[in-house]
């Protein structure tokens, strides 16, 4: 019998059979890394003899070589790019796929579209079951760093609370999206609706500078920064999810949609265009 954990929890294992009989009461369990690039352990069992300090090794579970499969960098391919597409990261370990420089993962944006694309069957059956397992560690690890949820099994993605499904500009260009179209991608259509229902009274502008826009949105504050690509805001949805993703809450969205149409428009199409360079800054 071999037991190979993931997140392991002594206290969540079933104790295994040795000669015939339940191991109970062991003195220590232990969980001894088996393939630390997989993050797999082995379960081993020790017992101590009465008034003898040393432990008795009564199981050791052997190693499950067949339990995961081991994730190996994808092959070059005829369909790779030849090199980094234009303005995108020279450094390939950017990439899911670095070889073939696919799949950026440098911002949260790539990183879920990344997901996202390689989810569809017709991308991943291009990979061998090892190289996929590659592309999608590099890919969760992304979503892991910029604090954006996505539980994958299979390839199958959960969709988690706050994170919309699509992110990712179609049809147009950023440079041709209005401002409904540039802040349905920024928002979703739920939070877009939610924001639109925020009476414009609520809107209080506390500040209405060049490169600073400041405004009270209910009872919460939002800040624009032009000059240092900076957005501040502190209600909870923001603070605790949105911000991490970057991405706006309905309150950040009402600020926008407050603004000048002109000017709003063209912060957020610099603001798409740029996104890894904005901070999305919480209190």
């Amino acid at each position: 019998m071999a037991v190979t954990l993931l997140r392991p929890s002594v206290a969540s294992l079933q104790l295994p059979v040795v000669h015939g009989r339940m191991v109970t009461r062991p003195s220590r369990l232990s969980l001894v890394p088996y393939d630390l690039s997989l993050g797999s352990f082995r379960l081993v069992i020790h017992r101590s003899r009465p008034g003898d300090h040393s432990a008795e090794t009564v199981y050791a579970a052997p190693p499950d070589t067949g339990a995961m499969v081991r994730a190996k960098v994808p092959a070059r391919r005829k369909d790779g790019r030849p090199g980094p597409p234009d303005r995108y990261p020279k450094d390939p370990d950017k990439y899911a796929d670095p070889r073939n420089w696919k799949y950026p993962v440098h911002t949260p944006f790539h990183a879920r579209a990344a997901r996202r694309y390689f989810n569809d069957p017709r991308n991943r059956e291009k990979y061998d079951e090892a190289e996929q397992a590659y592309v999608d560690r590099k890919i969760d690890e992304a979503l892991a760093k910029f604090g954006v949820a996505a539980k994958v099994l299979g390839g199958v993605e959960e969709p988690e609370a706050g994170i919309i499904d699509e992110d990712v500009p179609g049809g147009k260009p950023i440079e041709e999206m209005d401002l409904d179209a540039l802040l349905a991608v920024l928002l979703g259509t739920d939070r877009l609706a939610r924001a639109k229902e925020i009476p414009e009274d609520a809107v209080q502008f506390t500040k209405r500078g060049s490169t600073i826009v400041n405004a009270d949105v209910k009872s919460y504050t939002v800040s624009l920064d032009l000059m240092n690509k900076t957005i501040y805001h502190d209600c909870t949805d923001w603070t605790q999810n949105r911000a991490k993703a970057k991405l706006f809450c309905k309150h950040v969205g009402r600020f926008f949609l407050s603004m000048k149409p002109g000017e709003a428009t063209n912060t957020l199409r610099g603001l798409l265009l740029e996104r890894d360079k904005w901070v999305f800054d919480v209190a």
